[in-house]
């Protein structure tokens, strides 16, 4: 009997041990794994929170500026004017003021990607302006669309149909006088472009977003489509679950708009935020059985299982230190290291994503100015221009005149051209060299031109557009102007190390090296001058698209007069001839 006693003390005390050494691992699993599912819950939602106001925001940002950009249209003079004075034309005038109401329409829709289509309605013409479609007789459509009533909300949104619509009337029509506009002016907003962006937050397979104003007249799913509509609308409950039309759970972040009225909702599956959870679960209850043999086997595999996977984070995350952002580590198991390596290379890609986009808004933002710099063209340009022609007209000088106007053409067809923000660099110098032309033929009795020819191999070399023509004109304006004989510009090129430099220097009177100091100094900085305005766009145009280092240098030659340098970089040059 005490042998019994004894292998029942001996079982106890093994029993014991076993349980002593799973007790803490289970509790110590159990709280990562409650841990775990606070973490997956936390990132999802703060992710799908962040995705959703940003897209909100977005949203509201183009609806003001596409309304900005509607009353300005509204008000256009030509359009009143063709509403008005229909009857007193001519068919020349009419069609004349037709096509410049369609010009002014497209230049709406192509203000924006949200825009499907503009309309104008024309009740008493019995026409119908579209930017897409041209002119047309007008239908009743207009009335069906100004019979809708305008959202409560400050953004007055029109629904109809399922469609978006920012409706704008001349005069405006009061609700308590049946009375017709003289014109109608509708902004069809893209449905196609709003599902399409949406789609791009949808970042999860098992999960969707829906967009739709508070009393469901407009609704725009992207993703897995799990009947929201059947849900309440609740704007002040940001994060909840709700059982979808599947039958399945999903977290569901709200961000509602006071400006739109609308709210926009994310979603995910609890099934895919926690799947791997539930499996690791799983895995550890089978684990709890066998937990004995495994502690042997732990000893002897814990090198292979741990030591190494924690060495292949290590060393990836020291190349990302270094620099390296395409680091990603392949991991097949589903395990705790599958989690942090599938969460490293999704912060990574992530990374990533935001670099490109912060790149994406510093170039639009720089293509913005650059389109302002184009539109400001110098009106004393043009009327000496004309001057000249005039004169050389007078003089019968008809040989030179179709030269200058070649050149002249030529000039202006570049510099109002807006379809790419980046061009050869040879086009560039080869603008810059007909608007030195045209100079010449202006100033040919008291300076000369020097104009160096670029070499082959820069060719290729793309570069932001005008940075070489204002150099031209700074000196020219600036430089130049008081020289009465003998003034001189010349442009060079150069190779310097790692950087290849253009050249624009002229014989005037200069300025002080102070002046020079503080010029430098202005357009090394973010702020806008008016003196300066072409000179700092240039600089940081070209720093944006090769680095800080680059960008335009002033100096003061020792001979006098001023000089610009552009410096681009030579290895760029040879990345793009590799390609």
């Amino acid at each position: 009997m005490s042998k019994r006693k004894l292998n029942r003390s001996v079982f106890l005390i093994l029993l014991c041990i076993f349980t002593a050494v799973i007790t803490p691992m289970y509790i110590l699993c159990y709280g990562i794994y409650q841990w775990g599912m606070k973490l997956t819950t936390n990132e999802i939602t703060q992710s799908l929170n962040s995705h959703s106001r940003f897209f909100i925001t977005t949203l509201e940002d183009e609806i003001v500026r596409i309304k900005q950009l509607q009353y300005e249209c509204l008000n256009d003079e030509n359009l009143f004017y063709l509403a008005n004075a229909w009857g007193i034309m001519s068919r020349f005038e009419r069609v004349n003021y037709m096509l410049t109401a369609q010009k002014r329409l497209q230049q709406l829709y192509s203000s924006s990607a949200y825009i499907a289509n503009v309309n104008l309605w024309i009740p008493g013409l019995d026409r119908t302006i579209s930017a897409k479609n041209g002119v047309d007789t007008i239908t009743n459509e207009w009335e069906y669309i100004l019979a809708a009533k305008p959202d409560a909300s400050p953004a007055k949104l029109v629904y109809l149909e399922n469609e978006l619509y920012i409706l704008s009337a001349y005069p405006s029509v009061s609700d308590s006088l049946d009375s017709v506009p003289l014109y109608i002016l509708a902004v069809k907003l893209s449905s196609d472009y709003i599902k399409e962006q949406l789609m791009s937050f949808n970042t999860y397979e098992m999960g969707g977003v829906v967009l739709s104003d508070a009393e469901q007249k407009y609704q725009s799913v992207a993703g897995n489509d799990i009947g929201l509509e059947m849900h309440n609308f609740e704007q002040n409950k940001d994060t909840r679950t709700i059982k979808g039309s599947d039958g399945q759970k999903y977290i569901l972040v709200s961000c509602y708009s006071d400006y739109l009225n609308m709210n926009l909702s994310s979603y995910v599956s609890e099934r895919l935020i926690y799947g791997e959870l539930y499996r690791y679960r799983n895995l550890f209850l089978i684990f709890t059985g066998v937990a004995f043999i495994m502690v042997t086997a732990y000893l002897v595999t814990a090198n292979m299982f741990v030591n190494r996977p924690i060495k292949l984070l290590v060393r990836s995350l020291e190349k990302v230190e270094q620099g390296e952002l395409d680091v990603r580590i392949r991991h097949k198991s589903n395990d705790e290291f599958g989690y942090l390596y599938r969460a490293f290379n999704r912060m990574l890609d992530s990374l990533n994503e935001m670099i490109e986009q912060n790149y994406r808004q510093k170039m639009l933002t720089q293509d913005a100015e650059l389109r302002q710099l184009q539109s400001q063209i110098n009106p004393h340009f043009l009327y000496n221009s004309f001057f000249i022609l005039y004169r050389m007209a007078k003089d019968e000088d008809y040989e030179n005149i179709t030269e200058f106007l070649t050149y002249l053409s030529d000039y202006y067809r570049y510099i109002t051209r807006n379809a790419l923000s980046e061009v050869p660099l040879y086009d560039e110098v080869n603008h810059a060299k007909k608007y030195a032309r045209i100079q010449l033929i202006r100033f040919r009795k008291r300076l000369s031109i020097e104009f160096e020819d670029l070499p082959k191999q820069y060719n290729s070399l793309m570069v932001p557009r005008l940075i070489l023509q204002p150099l031209l004109e700074n000196a020219f304006h600036h430089g130049l102007k008081d020289v009465a004989s003998d003034g001189l510009l010349k442009v060079s090129f150069r190779e310097e190390e790692d950087t290849f430099i253009i050249r624009v220097e002229d014989n005037g009177e200069g300025v002080g090296e102070e002046v020079l100091l503080q010029l430098q100094h202005r357009i090394e900085q973010t702020n806008d001058m008016e003196e300066t305005t072409a000179l700092v766009n240039i600089n940081k145009r070209l720093q944006l698209k090769f680095g800080r280092e680059y960008g335009l240098r002033l100096l003061q030659p020792a001979t006098g007069g001023m000089c610009s340098e552009l410096l681009l970089p030579i290895y760029k040059v040879q990345e793009e001839k590799d390609v």
